[in-house]
């Protein structure tokens, strides 16, 4: 049986495509995580309180489980924004956007570096809309404490994954512009994850990891590591277009 050229091309498009999917996925996960981690000061200042009262038993398996909901939080938020704009566009329209999603993650990560090498607040407005979000979700977390279950601990975390922060919603439209519910899972589950040295060092209050956590220099590998991500990413959109431009003018 003979393989046509178009079905050559085809097949040959069709794993490229997979493979920039792929590597855009990885990419963004990878500076996910280094966001989560690099927030660690952050996190031990706005949620330190939060920490120690649903962690007051002392139980390292409510550490766990409140944590593992936490993930699961995050993962919904990704879900939800992800699967409405793939909803939204449709699969025409998702098409045509898989070619951009690239550079749009690419552009989002290099915001997120910036904002977190040199500081910055650019969804300030998002934030606003995520407090009024927490102010109706905030009276179900009260019914949860003191946690005395696992399903508590589990539905308390999960609660605590909307709480009004800049970092993650910072890292949740990287998350959403995947344009695939699946990916923005990941995507958000893997900053979690990155997370979960402080958020486990505030349950069991360890001190040596609060304080390697709070070091300068992980926020700065951290920023760092979010910003060669965001460059590997933006890297070919941008020579694709320079390099077309550039032999454009080399014919005339």
């Amino acid at each position: 049986m003979l393989t046509t050229p178009t079905a050559v091309i085809t097949r040959q498009t069709i794993i490229t495509s997979m493979t920039e999917q792929y590597t855009t996925l990885a990419a963004a996960m990878l500076a996910a995580a280094a966001a989560g981690l690099a927030g660690s000061g952050h996190c031990f200042g706005m949620c330190g309180g939060i920490a120690a009262l649903a962690g007051q038993r002392g139980r390292h398996s409510d550490v766990l489980l409140i944590n593992l909901g936490r993930l699961g939080g995050y993962a919904v938020i990704g879900t939800l924004g992800a699967g409405l704009l793939a909803a939204g566009l449709g699969v025409t329209g998702l098409t045509r956007f898989a070619g951009t999603s690239r550079l749009l993650v690419g552009s989002l990560l290099l915001l997120v570096a910036i904002s977190m090498l040199v500081g910055g607040h650019w969804l300030a407005g998002l934030n606003r809309f995520a407090g009024q979000l927490w102010q109706r979700l905030q009276p179900l977390t009260g019914k949860l404490l003191p946690v005395q279950s696992a399903w508590q601990a589990l539905a308390f975390g999960m609660l605590w994954g909307w709480l009004p922060c800049g970092l993650v919603y910072a890292v949740a439209p990287v998350a959403w512009s995947s344009g695939n519910a699946a990916s923005g899972a990941l995507i958000m589950a893997a900053f979690g994850a990155g997370t979960l040295p402080s958020m486990s060092a505030m349950g069991l209050a360890t001190g040596r990891i609060r304080r390697w956590l709070k070091s300068p220099r992980v926020k700065l590998f951290s920023g760092l590591l979010v910003l060669l991500s965001a460059l590997s990413l933006l890297y070919g959109p941008i020579m694709h277009w320079l390099l077309p431009a550039a032999g454009h003018q080399h014919m005339h």
